[in-house]
């Protein structure tokens, strides 16, 4: 060691190195992502830690201290979690971001702001994790640490001790925690997708007036693809000379459809893609579904045009899923 030495060095741009021997942070950002890749760092660290406790049965130095640091991680994960969900679903303006975070470490606080948009979200895609018992574990942490300070030290700044003697039961700690990381990412993705902003109902009308009209043509054009589905070659690559015939007439199915039935068969496509992906998840009411996914359609008619380029199979599925959502009230 001397007054020389460089404790954190940060590697240069254009030095080579190891991709293995440094910490790449500071790429992540300011928004939700950047919340939950810390948020997941201190749950993973607490992991690791962990298994060095049943690791080291018997040597009771050790389950102490790494009972109490994986403690501190924990709360950590919880709270960044929080500020994940807060970010990602309230989609707060600049000011209300910087007013939330004001809140700190108090985790109470955190949930109060998060968990009337996220109760909000939950009710309308039907999600199956409970806002009760999500809110019981935080409470659980709040009551245990509420300013994340009670594993940083052993005594508080008035000398007193931080705990009485206590007999904490890590492996329910770790459990518990693992029921909560794994409720936590399962509402994170039941909520996820949802349609946000909103459209003009004029826009809307007018959209499902256009489907009215052209809906015999799209119902024409599934028709017409079965006897493709039926012998689909294996992607769209012809090779023999009957591949390359029926290729052709593939291809000249959709010469038959107008512009106007290319753009709607096209809008329905990708709207459909992006609820079967998931992109877009749709509310539990088929009413509101119904609403999302004309949203998504206008959003999508933009004459991309590119939807005759997919498999047969896709494009009927793909369509029918559009179809099913906005025809559901369909007498």
């Amino acid at each position: 060691m001397t007054e020389n030495d460089i404790v954190f060095r940060v590697i240069p741009e254009g030095e080579l190195a190891d991709p293995n021997s440094f910490c790449y942070y500071g790429w992540e950002g300011t928004g939700a992502y950047a919340f939950w890749k810390y948020a997941t760092a201190y749950f993973d660290s607490a992991e690791i830690l962990f298994e060095k406790f049943v690791a080291s049965a018997g040597h009771n130095d050790i389950l102490d201290g790494t009972g109490i640091t994986m403690c501190f991680l924990y709360r950590h994960f919880v709270e960044l979690s929080l500020k994940h969900l807060y970010v990602k679903f309230v989609h707060p303006q600049k000011d209300e971001y910087k007013k939330f975070l004001e809140n700190g470490h108090n985790l109470y606080k955190l949930w109060r702001d998060t968990k009337p948009v996220l109760s909000k979200l939950r009710k309308r895609t039907g999600s199956t994790v409970s806002i009760g018992v999500l809110e019981h574990y935080i409470n659980e942490f709040d009551k245990f640490d509420p300013d994340a300070m009670a594993m940083r030290y052993p005594v508080k700044n008035d000398l007193k001790p931080m705990h009485e003697s206590s007999r904490l039961d890590i492996y329910n700690l770790h459990e518990r925690v693992n029921d909560l990381y794994w409720a936590i990412v399962g509402i994170a993705n039941d909520l996820e997708g949802q349609m946000e902003g909103d459209v003009d109902q004029d826009k809307i009308e007018a959209f499902l007036a256009d489907y009215e009209r052209l809906r015999p043509r799209v119902l024409w054009l599934l028709d017409a693809l079965k006897p493709f589905i039926a012998k689909e070659p294996k992607g769209l690559v012809w090779k023999s000379m009957g591949d390359i015939e029926e290729g052709m007439k593939y291809h000249d199915l959709f010469k038959q459809l107008s512009e106007e039935e290319m753009v709607m068969c096209d809008t329905l496509f990708y709207t459909g893609r992006a609820i079967l992906d998931r992109q877009l998840n749709l509310p539990k009411s088929p009413y509101e579904a119904k609403t999302d996914a004309v949203k998504q359609c206008i959003i999508n008619n933009k004459d991309v045009l590119n939807f005759h380029t997919k498999m047969a199979s896709t494009i009927a599925s793909h369509i029918a899923k559009t179809m099913e959502v906005i025809d559901w009230d369909r007498v």
